[in-house]
């Protein structure tokens, strides 16, 4: 699923925002992103190329960093993996996700785009932050720390160390222009 919720109005009053129209706010905030980058992105932009007018924009998004975040976040499925209780096969599914994420999809890109933000905009940087890297290092650590009470993993290891290693061997690679193969970080 592209878009799993809607937030309804800021203030909870009123009629609920339509589902259809928020995808496409955020499909077309990812097309914007993707062709002319952060700087050529702009809620007047977005809401032509969805046929809104920016009234509906703003009635979901205060801003337009908000909404690029939403509309990475949505693509990069932060919020979509459960954790089942097998720790090599929850593990294994989150590294997929961020070497899909990362290496195979726009995300990668839209992330480097924010990024080389982070010294003219820092409250987008905390947002990217908040809302798609910290969630997934917390599942990962959460993994991890599962396996550390089964036994699997020696008690004492630094958690956000190895969290940190898993992730930055991704990007890495990624930036040596190596490739990641699937089964590349979690081999244990």
């Amino acid at each position: 699923m592209w878009y799993s919720s809607d937030k309804g109005s800021p203030t909870g009053l009123g009629r609920p925002r339509d589902a259809g129209t928020t995808r496409k706010i955020l499909e077309r905030t990812i097309d914007l992103l993707t062709e002319v980058g952060y700087s050529g992105t702009s809620i007047t932009a977005v809401a032509a190329r969805a046929g809104v007018g920016t009234k509906s924009v703003y009635r979901r998004y205060a801003n337009r960093d908000e909404m690029i975040v939403e509309a990475i976040s949505t693509l990069m499925s932060v919020d979509q993996h459960r954790i089942s209780g097998n720790p090599h096969s929850d593990l294994t599914e989150i590294i997929e996700s961020l070497r899909s994420n990362y290496l195979h999809s726009d995300g990668g890109l839209m992330s480097a785009e924010l990024l080389s933000e982070m010294n003219r905009k820092p409250e987008l940087i905390a947002s990217f932050r908040r809302e798609i890297v910290w969630p997934k290092r917390r599942m990962i650590k959460s993994v991890l720390e599962q396996t550390m009470r089964q036994g699997k993993v020696e008690r004492g290891v630094d958690l956000e160390l190895v969290a940190d290693q898993l992730w930055g061997a991704i990007l890495g690679r990624s930036l040596s222009g190596l490739d990641v193969p699937q089964d590349y970080v979690v081999t244990w």
